[in-house]
Parts: C-alpha cells; structure tokens; sequence
C-alpha cells in the first residue's frame, strides 16, 4: 500500500507534465516495477483539489487552492511595527501595518491566470491593491505592505480564466 500512495503523488504531477527539468510519462523506480493498475488508480484518484485554510504560511491568516500542481494561496496579517524595536531612539510613533502575500502558479498546460488582490474594509468596500497574471513559467507573486489608519478586515484573492473563477479570503488579524 506504501508503493501506492508515494507512486500516486509522485504520478499526478509528473505524468501530466515536465515540471523543471522532469521527463513527461510514467515515472519509475531501479527498485520497483509500476503496474498498470497503479498508473490506472493514480490517474484516477491521485492529486487534491481542494481549498485548505492552514498550512505552512509564515502568516496569521492564510488560505490556499490546490488542484494537481496548480497552486494558489494568499496569506495576511496586521502587526504593529515599533521603532524601537528596530533601533530607533528618536522618539518615533509605532506604526500599524497590514501585509498581505500571494502566489499563483497554474498549470503548465492552463491559460495564463488573472488575478486581483484586494483589501476589504468592515462595510463591504473593497481597495485593489494589485492584479496582474500568471502562467507556469511565470508565476504570480507579490508581497504588499500598507501602513494606514484604514480599517481593514479581510484580504481578497480573486483568479480567473476559461476554466476557473474562483476566489480566497482571509481575515486580517
């Protein structure tokens, strides 16, 4: 069964496409022979697609999208920044800053992906921060942070192409 589940996440990656310098087809092993039931249940059930909401992120809040190897995620937080705590001495106020980071990667075989980061405040209004578009070879990734007095609850991811429309929100705490 161990052969199974490291051949299935080896293969719903490297069969569809070469990633960085990966061969297209079935993978293999000097050590084992893959059977085509293997290949078969692997094509078949291997790979997520799923939203998960906790995970690795440096951040407070994060929330990611994963289907196969197309990967999505946006993280943000508030921290409150003190110029002392950086050195400072010179009687500067502290500063409250909203950072908010994101990654696109599509599929290699996907049309580019748009997308749209936004900040949205308690009433509903949003502030875009940054759009652009990602493809495999180029993927979408930023950092952004905002020192302001606005009051900001939520970050906003949206993507989009032919065939997917979909967006992220996380709560910035």
């Amino acid at each position: 069964m161990l052969f199974v589940v490291v051949l299935c996440s080896g293969a719903s990656g490297d069969f569809l496409y070469d990633g960085l310098g990966r061969t297209l087809g079935v993978p293999t092993t000097e050590w084992y022979e893959v059977a085509d039931w293997e290949i078969s249940a692997c094509m078949k059930w291997g790979g997520s697609k799923n939203t998960v909401t906790t995970g690795a992120g440096t951040m407070s809040s994060e929330s990611s999208y994963v289907e196969i190897d197309r990967v999505i995620s946006l993280q943000a937080e508030r921290n409150i920044i003190s110029p002392t705590v950086l050195g400072d001495t010179t009687g500067l106020e502290s500063a409250e800053v909203i950072e908010v980071a994101w990654f696109i990667r599509p599929m290699k075989f996907d049309d580019d992906i748009n997308y749209e980061v936004s900040l949205i405040k308690e009433n509903g209004m949003k502030e875009v921060i940054a759009s652009g578009n990602a493809n495999f070879y180029n993927p979408g990734r930023e950092y952004a942070a905002k020192s302001d007095e606005t009051d900001f609850t939520k970050a906003e991811l949206k993507f989009w192409n032919e065939d997917i429309n979909k967006n992220l929100v996380v709560d910035i705490v």
